[in-house]
């Protein structure tokens, strides 16, 4: 057979009967005996654009595919997007002992179609493997020679390789006090649990893996119920407390999202990996199920609702797990296509924090999400925030139109010293600051929602993992109050740049001291012998303080807000 395509297809006909036929798609790989597979017909390029650079491969690199170093017969090509699709941008064949230069051709600007790398667009590697027939994505380091261009397309540059291979190394840190969720976009070399771990538990520094599926690697007790690797999910690793974080290496073939599709059954709870090369955008990597969508969660709470069009996680990374749950049946398979100009770092990742209600614990692992409509009030801008049995703020968030969403903050399970967040079935309230008003009201709940299972519900308690729609309305709005009647006077409050201080003579004297809202100490008179003060607060941040007075026998307290 004389050919230069890899692909070919046979088609059988019964000439004696035209309704019997072959209509299979199945292809097969061919070539010339003694000789490499050539590469695919999708590996063409576009050349005489108008616009070019180069790469250089030196052969003293070893560049490599699988196990073994590229040889004659080998393709080594690089890729742009094209309307979501991967096309063929640079192609050069591998010969043994010679270094290689691949002309990079840039996009016509004249071409209705996109027909090469745009300026700034990053590279995506492929390596044919002539030997086997088949494509590997491969990943490339840069020397920092001066002028080197590195993993941009830019017009007349060079760029110089330092590194090419089919493998990649994936390093993950995990760090202590939270549940890390961990994924690989690699299939690991070595994929026994016992074998990727065997850094982080030599130190005893992992205590347990776990998988979505709850089979569980706990090294200190013999137990062992996952494993090998599966890139199929993402895991769930705890630490113990001896380190404040630690890394390690997981080495392997590069995964092709396309091969790998992740299936979803309605309302369950997934523990997802991140396929794809490089670090996405949340709307981009869920664009082709955002409608199927109902929550995904990062390791630290924050949460991708595309349904009230709430984003705190930006930005998806490699090495990191995530927590999904759907609406429906569907199956996911990522984007392998690289979205982006330049870096992704340039991505804004500002979001709008409260500034009256903080709460004081946040990442602790244990977390719920909310998402709320205001009755008869959508046009108040302010704050809402989540208060438990203990008056204290574990979610917050500035609200937002026609839903405002947040995040509530369970108690961290991994510490034992401390209550960080809500209780298993501990009932909650909502609260509101209107800025406008400067003042904060209860909000009366009157209508709650189960999204997970859509069923409507009656108290407002947390639960982890629970997604919850809420219906609220104001009380009659009041001032900002004292916490407790008795306590002695804090005015003006709200206040923006003094405050005075009226204190019982008979109390007096008597040492005052101020606290933020997460407890630290920010201003301390060790003695006070007068019943009024005047306290400059200007340089304080906005938000609430609470002032305490103690004279040895007797404590007071009492809390004031500090706005613009």
């Amino acid at each position: 057979i004389d050919t230069t395509t890899t692909e070919a297809m046979i088609r059988l006909v019964d000439s004696y009967n035209s309704n019997i036929g072959d209509i299979s798609d199945g292809k097969f790989k061919i070539k010339k005996d003694n000789t490499p597979f050539p590469p695919p017909t999708d590996w063409f390029v576009t050349s005489q654009t108008g616009d070019n650079a180069l790469i250089i491969v030196p052969d003293t690199i070893n560049p490599r595919v699988g196990n073994r170093k590229l040889q004659t017969g080998d393709y080594v090509s690089v890729w742009f997007n094209r309307n979501g699709v991967l096309v063929c941008g640079g192609l050069s064949k591998w010969i043994t002992y010679k270094n290689l230069s691949i002309t990079v051709w840039g996009d016509n600007p004249y071409t209705e179609e996109k027909d090469g790398f745009a300026s700034n667009e990053n590279y995506i590697y492929k390596i044919w493997d002539g030997q086997k027939g088949i494509a590997y994505f491969a990943s490339a380091r840069y020397s920092n020679y001066t002028g080197s261009s590195g993993n941009n397309f830019s017009p007349n540059k060079i760029s110089y390789v330092s590194s090419l291979s089919s493998s990649n190394n994936l390093n993950i840190t995990l760090n202590r006090n939270i549940i890390n969720l961990i994924s690989s976009n690699v299939v690991p070399d070595m994929p026994a649990v016992e074998g990727i771990f065997a850094s982080v538990t030599a130190n005893n520094f992992l205590r347990y893996v776990q998988d979505q599926w709850g089979r569980t690697y706990f090294p200190s007790h013999n137990i062992n119920q996952i494993g090998n690797w599966n890139v199929l999910t993402g895991y769930q690793v705890v630490t113990n407390g001896n380190y404040v974080s630690q890394s390690f290496t997981i080495t392997g073939e590069i995964i092709e999202p396309e091969k790998y599709p992740l299936n979803f059954d309605a309302r369950e709870w997934y523990i997802i990996p991140f396929h794809p090369m490089y670090a996405m955008r949340t709307n981009d990597a869920f664009n082709s199920i955002a409608s199927s969508l109902l929550l995904v969660k990062d390791e630290n709470g924050n949460s991708y609702i595309p349904g009230t069009n709430t984003d705190n996680i930006k930005v998806l990374y490699p090495g990191k797990g995530y927590k999904l749950i759907t609406r429906e049946n569907v199956t996911f398979i990522y984007p392998n296509i690289n979205f982006y100009y330049g870096n992704i770092i340039n991505t804004d990742l500002t979001t709008n924090e409260p500034q009256i209600f903080k709460p004081k614990h946040t990442q602790t692992g244990v977390s719920a999400n909310i998402s709320i409509e205001l009755d008869e009030i959508q046009d108040i801008e302010g704050e809402i925030g989540v208060l438990n049995q203990n008056g204290e703020i574990i979610g917050s968030a500035v609200i937002s139109k026609p839903l405002t969403s947040l995040t509530i903050w369970g108690d961290n399970p991994l510490t034992e010293d401390v209550v960080e967040g809500a209780l298993p079935d501990e009932e909650l309230k909502l609260v509101l600051f209107d800025n406008a008003k400067k003042s904060e009201n209860n909000l009366i709940i009157t209508k709650i929602i189960n999204v997970i299972n859509g069923k409507e519900i009656e108290n407002f308690k947390f639960f982890n993992d629970g997604y919850y729609y809420l219906q609220a309305k104001a009380e009659q709005p009041k001032a900002v109050s004292t916490i407790k009647a008795n306590t002695f006077e804090v005015y003006p409050n709200p206040a923006n740049s003094n405050i005075s201080l009226s204190i019982p003579l008979e109390l007096l004297p008597g040492k005052l001291t101020m606290l933020d809202a997460y407890g630290r100490k920010v201003m301390e008179i060790n003695s006070l012998t007068f019943p009024i003060k005047n306290i400059d607060v200007s340089n304080l941040n906005n938000g609430y303080y609470m002032i305490i007075f103690d004279n040895g026998v007797i404590t007071k307290q009492s809390k004031f807000l500090k706005i613009q």
